[in-house]
């Protein structure tokens, strides 16, 4: 366990703070909130379901779960639409509220709420409210990821126990075997340095988003510190269509994205 920074805890009493004003906001409407929802969930997982709205329309609890979000990430929530972790998310608390007999609306929704506004002059941000249809293969991966966690947290007790006075840093005891190997990069278009609809685009390799807020150092995790590379990149040829030229040396690898326009 890692210290939190000053910055971490300031961003999650933002998140407390919304999720009491959101909790003010349903007062005396049919509903439950802050509902946990460890008895419905695979074994080793807790979570707290934010609202689950009962509809007498149709006889169902509505889930609602609200994230809040950076002003200059609306924008791509608006086009992307509900982020995957919190799909994830929400499909295991609609299972878990089924599995604890609950009758349920066959959709989730997330209300992102933005934590602050742009700039004057530039398109303003507003509450969004998206729903989703819960997903039941999520079960059988968190399954799966409480048994790899049971197995890699075995393996650390077994080293500290049998080979501890020998051991010569944290990394030789905590980066043991049935460790999840650092998450890959991923491909990214690049948006042209000269903004037009027929700029060329590079292709780059990236790490997850998230790897730049792991605490971690180096000796622990490098994830943060893969880089970025180009692979390719795309250019339209003279009657507009988009082609891939890749880089020398990447040949083989199969591009997965592409020029929206």
């Amino acid at each position: 366990m890692l210290p939190n920074n000053l910055a971490s805890d300031f961003r999650m009493k933002l998140g407390t703070l919304s999720h009491e004003w959101f909790e003010t906001v349903t007062r005396g409407l049919p509903c439950m909130t802050e509902v946990k929802m460890d008895a419905g969930l695979p074994e080793g997982w807790s979570g707290t379901a934010d609202l689950l709205l009962w509809d007498q329309e149709v006889e169902s609890f509505r889930l609602v779960d609200l994230k809040t979000v950076k002003d200059t990430g609306m924008a791509w929530i608006e086009r992307d639409g509900i982020k995957h972790e919190h799909h994830a998310q929400a499909s295991a608390y609609w299972m878990a509220a089924t599995r604890m007999g609950l009758p349920m609306w066959r959709e989730y929704s997330i209300l992102y709420l933005p934590t602050g506004q742009m700039p004057p002059g530039r398109p303003q941000v507003e509450p969004l409210l998206l729903s989703g249809t819960p997903d039941p293969r999520v079960f059988p991966v968190m399954e799966e990821r409480w048994a790899l966690t049971k197995a890699y947290v075995e393996d650390v007790e077994y080293a500290r126990q049998e080979i501890g006075d020998r051991l010569n840093s944290d990394a030789e005891l905590f980066v043991r075997p049935p460790l999840a190997p650092i998450e890959p990069r991923g491909q990214k278009l690049m948006r042209p340095s000269v903004r037009g609809a027929s700029s060329p685009r590079d292709v780059i390799l990236v790490p997850p988003w998230y790897c730049a807020y792991c605490p971690f150092d180096d000796s622990l995790c490098a994830c943060g510190n893969q880089g970025t590379t180009k692979i390719g990149s795309w250019s339209q040829n003279t009657v507009g269509d988009w082609e891939y030229t890749p880089r020398k040396g990447y040949e083989d690898v199969e591009v997965t994205v592409e020029p929206r326009v």
